[in-house]
């Protein structure tokens, strides 16, 4: 337990994670109220920035982990999908932005598939930090 001095830098302190639980609607999926589901192939091949992002639990899959996500150019749709390149991928870019105090809005994502032997996509993600690209216009 630590004393006084809060969280250690760079970590979320309880207080702060207990307004972001709360925030949410506690299970995380408030952000999907109001929202229709729209098909994930929608993004693929579309630069967005992903305004929302969760792992949840399939309610019909054996709980497999499904990744629900909101862009910030469609405020009436929520996408799902079960890719586990997608969830593997978003995580690590999620789990880095909150190491570094920020959110999507910073990272473009680009969605693309690629058709397997068996017919199935494999979906990919790129990203790219949206900073970089924002002091490159301001120096011009």
């Amino acid at each position: 337990m630590r004393a006084k001095d809060g969280p250690a830098p760079g970590k979320m302190g309880l207080k702060e994670a207990l307004e972001k639980v709360n925030r949410r609607g506690g299970n995380g999926l408030s952000f999907m109220k109001g929202r229709e589901k729209r098909d994930f192939k929608d993004l693929i091949g579309s630069d967005v920035v992903i305004e929302d992002f969760v792992v949840v639990p399939s309610k019909y899959n054996d709980g497999a982990p499904n990744a629900v996500l909101t862009i910030t150019t469609d405020r009436h749709h929520y996408f799902r999908t079960a890719s586990a390149g997608v969830i593997e991928r978003l995580s690590a870019l999620h789990e880095g932005l909150k190491e570094e105090g920020l959110d999507w809005s910073v990272l473009g994502i680009l969605f693309s598939a690629v058709d397997q032997d068996n017919g199935q996509p494999y979906y990919t993600v790129k990203a790219r930090d949206l900073r970089e690209e924002m002091l490159q216009e301001a120096a011009i």
